[in-house]
C-alpha cells in the first residue's frame, strides 16, 4: 500500500513515493551503487530496490497493484519484481531503453500484478501490468499519480472495495495540480486528510497490523544534480527530510 508519483514543474522534475507496510519494518538508508550506470537505492534486505534513480535522471517509483482477479502465489515474486527495478535504473541511459527492459523482463518473469512509474526529466510512463494484459501510460507534463489501483488497465478493484487507494489518489491529484516545489511535496505525502488512518497519504495505522507510512522519499531531478530528500522508519508528519544528492552525468 504506497502512494506515488512524478511531477514535473518547470526545469525539475519530482519522483516519491510513500511506503506503508502493516507490519513495522527497518529500511535501510538510500546508498549509491554501481551498475553500467551509477545510482542512487532504495534497498531490499534479499537484494533489488524498491525505489531509485541514476546518473542519467532516468528514475522509477513502484506500488502493489489491487486487481477484481486473483492469482495464484508466485514464488519470490518480490524479489524478482524489485531485481526487475534495479536492472532498469543500474541500466539504462533512457527512458526508452529503460521501458524495454520493464517490459521485456515483466512479460518473462512476472504472474501476479504490479505498478510502477518510470521517468527522465522529460516524460513518463506509468505501467500497469497484469499477466495477461499491459498498459503504458506516458505524460510529459503535470502529474501523473498512483495509489494501488489501475486507471487505464482493465481489473481495478471497485472504490466501495478500495476506498483507500482511490481517495489517497484523488488528494494527491488535488493537491498536486498547477506549479509545484518541493515544499508542495513534502506538504502532500504528510497530509492527514481522510485520516489519520488508511484513507490519508500519511498513514497512521491504528492496529498493529495495519499499514502505516513507514518510509518517505522524493526525487529531485535537475539539469546537474539529483537530490534524494528521505525520512526513514517514522512517518513523514513526525521527521525532517535528509539529503543526499547524485552529480549528473
Amino acid at each position: 500500500m504506497c502512494t506515488i508519483g512524478v511531477v514535473f514543474s518547470g526545469d525539475v522534475t519530482y519522483v516519491f513515493k510513500n511506503r506503508d507496510l502493516p507490519e513495522t519494518v527497518k529500511m535501510d538508508s538510500p546508498e549509491i551503487r554501481k551498475g553500467k550506470y551509477k545510482y542512487l537505492a532504495l534497498p531490499r534486505p534479499k537484494g533489488g530496490i524498491w525505489f531509485g534513480v541514476n546518473e542519467n535522471g532516468i528514475a522509477l517509483t513502484a506500488s502493489d497493484a489491487h486487481t477484481t482477479k486473483t492469482y495464484p502465489e508466485q514464488k519470490n515474486a518480490g524479489d524478482l519484481i524489485t531485481s526487475i527495478y534495479e536492472n532498469i535504473i543500474a541500466n539504462s541511459s533512457t527512458l526508452k531503453e529503460a521501458e524495454k527492459i520493464m517490459v521485456t523482463s515483466f512479460k518473462k518473469q512476472i504472474k501476479v500484478p504490479d505498478m510502477l512509474i518510470i521517468t527522465d526529466s522529460k516524460k513518463a510512463s506509468a505501467y500497469e501490468y497484469t499477466p495477461e494484459k499491459q498498459i503504458i501510460q506516458r505524460k510529459t507534463k503535470g502529474a501523473i499519480l498512483r495509489a494501488n489501483s489501475f486507471l487505464v488497465l482493465e481489473g481495478a478493484l471497485e472504490r466501495i472495495k478500495d476506498s483507500s487507494s482511490h481517495l489517497r489518489h484523488e488528494r494527491a491529484k488535488q493537491m498536486l495540480s498547477g506549479k509545484t516545489s518541493l515544499a508542495d511535496i513534502k506538504k502532500t505525502l504528510r497530509d492527514h486528510k481522510n485520516g489519520p488512518a488508511e484513507n490519508s497519504i500519511c498513514r497512521h495505522g491504528k492496529e498493529e497490523s495495519e499499514y502505516t507510512t513507514q518510509y518517505s522519499v522524493i526525487a529531485e531531478i535537475k539539469d546537474k544534480t539529483i537530490n534524494i530528500y528521505y525520512i526513514a522508519n517514522k512517518n513523514p508528519c513526525a521527521g525532517t527530510y535528509k539529503k543526499i544528492t547524485l552529480k549528473r552525468a
